[in-house]
């Protein structure tokens, strides 16, 4: 506070203020009495008394010159707390992010006696700031800022945060093998989990099927934003049925396999003489060398029925030709 002191003899001593002043002491009398403590001490127009507790009364003594004395008292306000907190929330409409900020107060103040004020070219005071009693922003430019906050009894605080940048959310997929296609997210926040024909897959970007048609992948970043594309894959990991062999122990074709069976989940070969007797039984990893029994069949043509069991399951009939 301050205050102005009016008639009486101001004192002139140069060796205490080049101005003339007078001497004062400021005592608490509620809720603390302690009259009789202070000590004059010298008083310049427009000096600014500080430390004084809000909620309490005090008598203001004043002497001058002659040692005539003067006395004023005064009760200070409570004062109001502005310390305040901002939050800054990320959050996304579609693949686009967005951020809302919002100032929260920490003290116990009132709501309806605030103003504030985001990055005011003139925070002097509410009106140059053009405050408004808004507390919240949406997608404040990404970068450094400042809400003055301002109180009705001419207190003012201000807080700082900073929001940061973030790209739309992409999303791309590309087939990578006969079976395989790959996904891949930009942009966003980050923290991506990948959805493949509905079906969570975490943070797994390969995908592998074995049926052609469409796939829809769906990618979502960690505080919501969503892509999604649909690709057409063709399944190019046919089984491959050699239509002969020669198992002559040249090691050069001397077993008839059937190759791509990895692309399946399981394989069941059964091989018929002329007959229709069964000479072999295969799985997907296994071939034949052309013995029944422990014995060598002849040459001559010999069929096959091949199911490829599993989430694809396609039978294949046909014949080959074992060679001596």
């Amino acid at each position: 506070m301050t205050f102005e002191i009016t008639g009486g003899t101001p004192i002139n001593d140069p060796m205490v203020s080049s101005t003339p002043y007078y001497e004062y002491k400021v005592e608490m009398i509620d809720p603390v009495d302690e009259t009789g403590t202070g000590i004059f001490e010298p008083y310049v127009a427009g000096q600014l008394i500080e430390n004084l507790q809000g909620g309490a009364s005090y008598a203001i003594h004043i002497r001058d010159a002659n040692l005539c004395t003067g006395l004023e008292l005064f009760s200070i306000g409570i004062g109001v707390d502005l310390t305040a907190e901002p939050l800054v929330v990320y959050g996304c409409e579609g693949i686009f992010p967005n951020s809302t900020v919002t100032v929260n107060m920490l003290g116990n103040v009132a709501m309806d006696d605030l103003m504030f004020a985001l990055d005011p070219v003139d925070p002097t005071d509410a009106i140059t700031a053009d405050a408004a009693m808004e507390n919240q922003w949406g997608d404040p430019a990404p970068g450094d800022h400042t809400v003055y906050i301002y109180h009705q009894n001419g207190c003012t605080n201000f807080v700082e945060f900073a929001v940061d940048a973030y790209d739309p959310l992409t999303l791309s997929a590309e087939k990578t093998g006969p079976n395989e296609l790959v996904a891949m997210a930009q942009g966003g926040y980050g923290g991506y989990e990948y959805f493949f024909n509905g079906t969570s897959y975490g943070s797994e970007t390969t995908y592998t099927t074995n049926q052609s048609g469409m796939v829809n992948i769906r990618v979502v970043d960690a505080n919501g934003c969503v892509a999604e594309v649909d690709l057409p894959f063709e399944f190019t990991g046919m089984l491959v049925i050699p239509n002969f062999f020669t198992p002559d122990g040249d090691q050069l074709n001397d077993l008839w396999q059937i190759r791509n069976t990895e692309f399946f989940d399981e394989v069941e070969v059964k091989i018929y003489d002329r007959y229709g007797r069964v000479v072999a039984v295969l799985d997907k990893v296994t071939g034949w060398d052309g013995t029944y029994d422990g014995k060598e069949v002849p040459t001559g043509d010999y069929w096959y029925v091949v199911n490829a069991l599993g989430d694809r399951k396609t039978r294949y009939v046909g014949h080959f030709t074992l060679y001596r």
